[in-house]
């Protein structure tokens, strides 16, 4: 069976801040960890929105299960209720119907890879069970999985489904009825 080409719209954001919509022709069955950082790399646009907020300083690239590539840009604010670039990837994938990552990249306005933070690791983690095994690059050739990131997963004293087990003293009191 041949391999299915997508064709995958996404923005840049380069030259005089102009929106460009452009498609990639990519292989579901060969996405590497380069197109993936190309991806990652060509949303980057670092930008002040307001007074409180930066945006586009942060690019990220997530491979969905299903092959398709979702991007997104990191947002600053001055009170720490912005989102990472990965954060923002992942709720696009959501947002099309899928929550399990094949892959996932990070770059930051320099061009380096970044591994993702210790919320958008978790974030990630509990969008889909299978999560804990996408491939991340955390480097420059280094490849980890999400699972190794997270050495110490709270879900290992947890029963199937990651629900608390009755011997997990952190939810116990909350998880008992009130008389």
């Amino acid at each position: 069976m041949p391999p299915t080409v997508l064709s995958v719209p996404f923005v840049n954001r380069g030259e005089a801040s102009r929106s460009r919509i452009f498609r990639a022709e990519v292989n579901l069955m060969t996405v590497t960890f380069d197109e993936l950082y190309k991806m990652a790399k060509s949303v980057l646009n670092p930008r002040k929105l307001s007074e409180s907020a930066e945006a586009g300083g942060v690019g990220a690239a997530i491979l969905a299960e299903s092959g398709r590539v979702y991007t997104g840009v990191c947002i600053d604010t001055g009170s720490s209720m912005g989102f990472c670039a990965e954060h923002a990837a992942a709720a696009a994938m959501v947002t099309a119907g899928e929550s399990r990552v094949s892959r996932m990249v990070a770059v930051g306005w320099d061009g380096r890879v970044m591994p993702p933070c210790g919320r958008c690791r978790e974030f990630i983690s509990q969008l889909h069970h299978d999560n804990l095994e996408a491939e991340v690059m955390v480097g420059e050739g280094v490849i980890v999985t999400l699972r190794e990131l997270l050495p110490y997963d709270w879900r290992q004293s947890a029963g199937a489904g990651g629900k608390p087990s009755k011997n997990d003293r952190r939810h116990n009191k909350r998880m008992q009825p009130t008389a």
